[in-house]
């Protein structure tokens, strides 16, 4: 039947592994809305049917509305939103730059948390027997030990200290008023992604966020993190279904591991 034609379409597209499928539900729920509107040379039955499958449709996923609107976003196929009103799109937009403009989750050590150098201490001292023998004359070292040699040297008790004071600054500079924040630059990415051509239906995006990595580091992390979701069940029960096929009767021996293996490489080679 002509009229169920476009739902087994959708349905197979959902249920694909090899591209994000997520990015996908709201774009769909617009054209369902288009293909199933009831026409005026319908008969009733299919005037009927059409009701009944909006009716079903009409009220899911409305309180992930939101997010599968930014999922779509950061999908370049949908990237454009032409499903939304303009006022829905900006709002899509902030939500996007606040979901990005949010520290990496993890930690860069800075100079200042390096522990420093252990001191020596309680070294023994020189008479003045031992310095006339080895060479030191009274007036380089004094009884109070506060000698110009002493106090020039008296923070390079470590040999590595005396070696790099001179040479390196141990303190961490101020951060500079002129750089960016995280805020602006997820702002400034979204701004330049939206000026980025579409691509066709057909594309892989993760292959088009994996070549435009560099030049959208914020955007391209979160896309990825968002759009490996899969939209159905249909991934997790093909898995369940392969296992199946490679544990028989034949194959009861198998260890654990071997099938974890063995699944992993039947669902990776292609």
């Amino acid at each position: 039947m002509n009229t169920l034609k476009p739902m087994k379409t959708i349905t197979t597209s959902l249920c694909t592994e090899r591209i994000p499928t997520l990015s996908v539900i709201q774009p769909l729920q617009h054209s369902i809305k288009m293909l199933m509107s009831p026409k005026d040379d319908d008969k009733p039955v299919i005037k009927a049917l059409k009701s009944a499958i909006l009716n079903d449709l009409g009220g899911r996923y409305n309180q992930q509305s939101n997010f599968l609107s930014k999922v779509s976003f950061l999908d370049p196929r949908f990237k454009s939103l032409p499903f939304l009103e303009e006022s829905c799109k900006l709002e899509i937009y902030s939500d996007v730059m606040k979901s990005i403009a949010v520290p990496r989750p993890f930690v860069v050590k800075q100079e200042e948390d390096i522990a420093p150098l252990p001191v020596l201490q309680n070294l023994p001292s020189i008479s003045n027997s031992e310095k006339s023998v080895i060479g030191i004359p009274d007036a380089a070292v004094d009884k109070n030990n506060n000698s110009p040699e002493r106090k020039k040297t008296k923070r390079c008790e470590s040999g590595l200290a005396c070696l790099f004071n001179e040479v390196y600054v141990t303190g961490v500079d101020p951060p500079s008023t002129n750089e960016p924040t995280l805020m602006q630059l997820a702002e400034a990415e979204v701004n330049k992604y939206r000026t980025i051509q579409p691509i066709k239906y057909d594309e892989n995006p993760l292959i088009w966020w994996r070549d435009h990595s560099e030049s959208l580091p914020l955007l391209s992390f979160y896309a990825r993190t968002v759009l490996c979701i899969p939209a159905t069940s249909v991934p997790s029960e093909r898995v369940f279904s392969t296992a199946g096929d490679i544990v028989s009767s034949q194959r009861a021996a198998l260890k654990s591991d071997h099938v974890d293996k063995l699944i992993f490489l039947k669902k990776n080679m292609q």
